[in-house]
């Protein structure tokens, strides 16, 4: 309660006092350096990543305590891969799943693709080709005979590609929430307030801190990357516990693990015991061939 009652202060003061809470941010910036490099990923030209997931809302009943986590995410994992292109704004998405949504009896040409990861089969479920500002779009649609095939669509967007949007387009699916999350973040004031919020933490949430300075020591190899645990990044929003791991170099989380959730309407605490995987980086590239985008 103490605790409560100290961040609502402060939080009034920050609004009565923005000014002056901004150079307080400047002077916290100097005083926590972040073990990773903030923003990593827009000093790349080139980007190609390709991910596990596990769909989010799968995450949800399992941290509900309403079935097991390897029952929730049975059928409800998928793919993506990204592939970005800064020189002439080229993107390209492959989007693959378990079990699409619509129904298959038959496939008409063109088929979509499948491809295999840890002994299942993954289709082909949306793919999206830009070049400047010329979008492609295929995605698998069923007739009311339930012959499916993926249907080509192709218009002109107002905006061209940019490092954030790429990441961004990873991490959303056919719904509004996003499939999965994972870390990644940009912009000076985005720095500033990241690293205050660490000052915050050591004067506030001492167990914390202590516990996230202990993770940022615990450095391993993810696809061939140098990576850092953070535990102050959970890999889900919405009360998610957890920790993920992030490039060094880049920014951006490799790997991330759920170990709990909270809600807020009860407090209560769901823990699953032991940290349960939702993502991870198959492959992280910074270079690839130019073909990659030369699809009809």
């Amino acid at each position: 309660m103490k605790s409560t009652i100290k961040f609502v202060s402060f939080l009034f003061i920050v609004f009565m006092f923005f000014p002056s809470f901004t150079g307080m941010i400047r002077g916290f910036q100097g005083e926590i350096k972040l073990p990773w490099e903030f923003g990593g990923f827009t000093s790349q030209n080139q980007l190609h990543l390709k991910y596990f997931y596990v769909f989010k809302d799968a995450l949800d009943r399992a941290g509900s305590g309403e079935t097991t986590y390897d029952e929730a995410i049975k059928d409800n994992t998928g793919i993506v891969e990204v592939w970005f292109n800064s020189e002439g704004s080229f993107f390209r998405l492959d989007r693959y799943v378990e079990k699409p949504k619509v129904s298959c009896d038959s496939y008409e040409d063109p088929k979509p693709e499948t491809l295999s990861q840890n002994g299942k089969t993954y289709t082909l479920i949306q793919r999206i080709i830009q070049k400047g500002l010329q979008k492609t779009e295929y995605k698998l649609t069923s007739n009311s005979n339930k012959a499916c095939r993926l249907e080509k669509n192709t218009s002109k967007v107002n905006i061209a590609q940019n490092h954030d949007q790429a990441l961004g387009s990873m991490t959303h699916g056919e719904t509004v929430q996003p499939d999965f999350w994972f870390y990644y973040s940009n912009g000076d004031m985005s720095k500033q307030m990241e690293a205050s919020s660490y000052e915050m933490m050591k004067l506030m949430k001492r167990d914390k801190y202590d516990k996230v300075m202990a993770g940022w020591k615990d450095k391993q190899k993810i696809a061939g990357r140098d990576t850092v645990k953070n535990y102050n990044s959970a890999p889900v929003f919405g009360g998610g516990e957890g920790y993920e791991l992030l490039d060094v170099e880049l920014g951006i989380g490799l790997e991330g693990y759920l170990e709990g959730y909270k809600d807020f309407g009860s407090g209560g605490r769901f823990q699953f015991g032991g940290a349960k995987l939702v993502y991870s980086a198959l492959i992280v590239e910074t270079a690839f061939p130019d073909d990659v985008f030369d699809i009809n």
